[in-house]
């Protein structure tokens, strides 16, 4: 039997503006590891034709038309803390629903430097095709003695970092914006 009386409900907090707003931030924030424009320029003096994020994209994929095989960096090193990425993504939306904006960035801002210890720490520590022997060669010419692949000047490894971004779907667009 269905009782036709109204039950009283009494609103003490609404939080849904908060949590609405919340989850819009989460929607269209974004965490992205690599190499960043910004970190892409190579230092004063360095003559190479090319930016630290096009030498990066050689290296991850490899040239073979320049003999140069793959030595990935950033989808091996990202991969292997997918786990803390996850929590960290997790936190971030419980922060998000919680109307919590500053916790969710700060999450956000974590798990980019998990991304980014994690590719430093592959480009360190390999493991790698060996150094071929003109490549070796040519670093002892220029006064260099290091044999580790993808450690020659340290611009490289100095380059990989993370961004946490806000962007927006306009249409079939996205466009950026800068917190």
């Amino acid at each position: 039997m269905v009782s036709n009386s109204a039950k009283r409900v009494k609103v003490l907090l609404d939080n849904t503006s908060k949590v609405l707003k919340g989850l819009g931030e989460l929607a269209e924030t974004r965490v992205m590891a690599g190499i960043p424009a910004e970190k892409g320029v190579r230092s004063e003096g360095d003559t190479s034709p090319i930016n630290n994020a096009q030498l990066m994209y050689i290296h991850e994929n490899g040239a073979p038309e320049a003999n140069i095989p793959a030595r990935p960096v950033v989808v091996p090193g990202v991969k292997s803390v997918q786990g803390a990425i996850t929590k960290g993504l997790a936190k971030a939306g419980t922060q998000a629903m919680a109307g919590d904006l500053n916790g969710m960035r700060k999450s956000f801002n974590a798990v980019g430097i998990i991304a980014q210890n994690a590719m430093r720490k592959r480009i360190s520590e390999g493991p790698f095709e060996p150094l071929s022997e003109r490549t070796l060669a040519a670093r002892r010419a220029r006064g260099r003695t290091g044999d580790k692949p993808l450690i020659d000047t340290g611009q490289l490894r100095r380059a990989l970092s993370y961004v946490v971004r806000k962007v927006s779907w306009s249409g079939k667009y996205l466009t950026k914006k800068w917190w």
